[in-house]
């Protein structure tokens, strides 16, 4: 296992998508929750470039919803487009979300790996 300084800044997580599958949305969320220590991982901002994919309403807050409880202290925050702005304007609206000291903005298509 990894040690990290205790003195590191805490990071917030931007990840952008429109119209994915919510598995594929699941899959990135759940590698970064795993893979980035709980102690640095403040919060996680999904942005939402107007999906219309039902999916991503109902059954993604049910999702979120069982995230939140299972990670106390994480907060999910997100944001929804009432129009398709594009990929430049939705990493400007997670960015201006994010209260934390670092951002990494990300595409719905990640997988956070362990560096070894």
């Amino acid at each position: 296992m990894k040690t990290y300084p205790k003195d590191l800044p805490s990071i917030g997580v931007v990840v952008i998508y429109l119209d994915e599958a919510l598995s594929i949305l699941k899959r990135a969320i759940q590698s970064i929750i795993d893979r980035i220590p709980k102690s640095l991982l403040k919060e996680i901002i999904l942005v939402d470039d107007y999906s219309s994919n039902d999916d991503l309403k109902q059954d993604f807050d049910m999702y979120i919803k069982t995230i939140e409880d299972q990670n106390p202290g994480l907060l999910m925050t997100r944001v929804r487009h009432s129009e398709q702005l594009g990929l430049t304007t939705a990493r400007i609206s997670g960015w201006k979300a994010v209260t934390t000291d670092v951002v990494a903005i990300l595409g719905a298509h990640i997988e956070v790996h362990d560096l070894c």
